[in-house]
């Protein structure tokens, strides 16, 4: 885990269940966010860092994934289903919106509708069938 991640982190939102009030008692709470890397992984100077998780099954409170900007970024422009649910999610489900030392930054969640495309009919219907098929093997596995 880098331990920079959480205070470089620029957005965090809640989503999944808790977001869409669809959960139940045993429901995990789901996070996702965009940090900005340190310099010296942007740059290259270390090790990329792309993406930080934390999940329920591994001990956290929490199922959490942390973004690199660039990634992120990278997702959003092809009109990544995840990606897309993170940018517009409810005002509530914000729960952070700024970088430490560089005060309020809205611009993330501004630029949805500018990142939505052609892209996001393949994206989508492509997430659609993969969540079919997982839905097929999980029958047969019952």
């Amino acid at each position: 885990m880098h331990h920079w991640v959480t205070e470089r982190t620029i957005l965090l939102v809640r989503h999944g269940s808790h977001a869409y009030g669809t959960n139940i008692a045993t429901s995990d709470e789901d996070f996702k966010g965009v940090c900005i890397e340190p310099k010296q992984y942007f740059f290259g100077f270390a090790h990329q860092f792309e993406q930080q998780e934390e999940m329920v099954h591994k001990g956290h409170p929490h199922d959490k994934v942390i973004y690199s900007l660039r990634k992120f970024m990278s997702l959003a422009v092809n009109c990544n289903p995840n990606i897309i649910e993170v940018l517009n999610v409810s005002d509530s489900d914000v729960l952070k919106t700024q970088l430490s030392g560089y005060g309020y930054d809205p611009l993330l969640r501004s630029i949805a509708p500018d990142l939505l495309s052609k892209k996001a009919y393949k994206s989508f219907s492509g997430y659609a069938m993969q969540q079919l098929h997982r839905i097929k093997t999980h029958k047969k596995w019952l």
